[in-house]
């Protein structure tokens, strides 16, 4: 509540305790009511007109969705980034009540599950996949929890049959003579679920031989802890 809100409490009490005071009016609408009918300041969508829809249509370009259940959806936007949308002045804590509305949620755990093969680049010993790990973590500035597949068990892995076996259905008879030809059939994939795919060609170059730095053997205990249930 505000300090004048706080000011005007401490007022009333202070005269209650003075006999030749009379009791403070208490406000029309009922005996449990404590503040006045339409008191208080006008929501923000009412006070900056369009707010709501321009709300809409920047979370309209920042969300994503589950292909597998339509009711989870999040977004890349931080309040701060929100209240800044398209010259609107609003406070952190305002934008934060907005993403509310549609149903966003702040997650905590404050954590992200990846899962592998256990295998190639990313295989369980390899040091220098762990320390790529701890940079990624740092990026993100979230602890990262990681899942490897024993060997030959990929096809339990659920990215085959909730996205490759349907890219792979997409390329089924189209001759691949380029590049764009790959990318093009792989971008029409979709399901009547609502999944969709957006492929990018990776044009990075990327260094050979790389090994994990000096440094990070002698500290790498200290940022990475094995579960209890199949910790190796």
């Amino acid at each position: 509540m505000s300090r004048r809100t706080i000011y005007t409490g401490i007022g009333e009490l202070e005269a209650m305790g003075n006999e030749d005071h009379p009791p403070p009016q208490r406000p029309r609408g009922g005996a449990k009511r404590i503040r006045r009918p339409v008191s208080g300041r006008r929501q923000v969508t009412q006070r900056q007109p369009g707010l709501g829809e321009v709300v809409d249509e920047v979370l309209e370009a920042h969300r994503a969705g589950s292909p597998t259940d339509e009711a989870v959806r999040w977004t890349d936007l931080e309040p701060v980034q929100l209240a800044l949308a398209r010259g609107y002045h609003i406070s952190r804590n305002t934008a934060a009540k907005l993403l509310a509305r549609p149903g966003y949620r702040r997650r905590y755990a404050q954590q992200i599950l990846l899962t592998f093969d256990a295998g190639a680049a990313n295989v369980a010993r390899s040091l220098r996949f762990k320390e790529d790990l701890v940079a990624l973590s740092r990026r993100f500035g979230q602890r990262l929890r990681v899942a490897l597949y024993p060997p030959y068990t990929s096809k339990w892995h659920p990215i085959e049959h909730r996205l490759f076996c349907h890219v792979a259905r997409r390329l089924s008879g189209v001759i691949l003579d380029s590049h764009q030809t790959a990318l093009e059939a792989v971008q029409r994939t979709y399901t009547q679920t609502g999944l969709t795919v957006t492929p990018r060609l990776l044009d990075t170059l990327y260094e050979l031989g790389r090994k994990c730095s000096e440094t990070f053997l002698d500290i790498n205990d200290k940022f990475i802890r094995h579960d209890s249930v199949l910790g190796k």
